[in-house]
């Protein structure tokens, strides 16, 4: 159960510092912060397939565009080592990638209305609806 609770706190901190900091060049999350959420997921969970499997999705989801920066990839990594087996892991990438892009696609729409240039779409808010998503489906 400790396993999912800490991601949770861990998307809650890490999304009000992407939202409050998006206006800044790149947004400002520290990486040691991040860094750390995927060491103590690891500590818990100690699935390094998870781990690897987490890793190339968030490469290739990065590939795509979804993600813009190292703090998506390390935290999608992190979350990755909640799920039991990597079916549950490509589902919950699957998530990641419809609500991420119609997450950007209001945002940049709802900006675009007020005539503002969005350099930058804070993406870990829309990690964390998509993490709350399959919590959902898992319990």
């Amino acid at each position: 159960m400790i396993e999912l609770i800490i991601p949770l706190i861990f998307l809650v901190i890490l999304s009000y510092l992407d939202i409050k900091t998006f206006d800044l060049d790149n947004g400002v999350i520290p990486s040691s912060l991040t860094t750390s959420f995927i060491i103590i997921m690891f500590i818990i969970t100690q699935n390094i397939m998870l781990l690897v499997l987490g890793l190339l999705l968030a490469l290739f989801l990065f590939d795509l565009s979804i993600f813009d920066g190292m703090p998506d990839i390390k935290i999608f990594v992190a979350t990755s080592l909640v799920f039991l087996n990597m079916w549950q892991l490509l589902i919950y990438a699957l998530v990641t990638i419809i609500i991420g892009t119609l997450y950007k696609i209001i945002l940049k729409y709802l900006y675009k209305k007020r005539m503002i240039k969005l350099k930058y779409v804070p993406f870990i808010p829309a990690m964390l609806v998509s993490y709350l998503i399959m919590m959902g489906v898992i319990i």
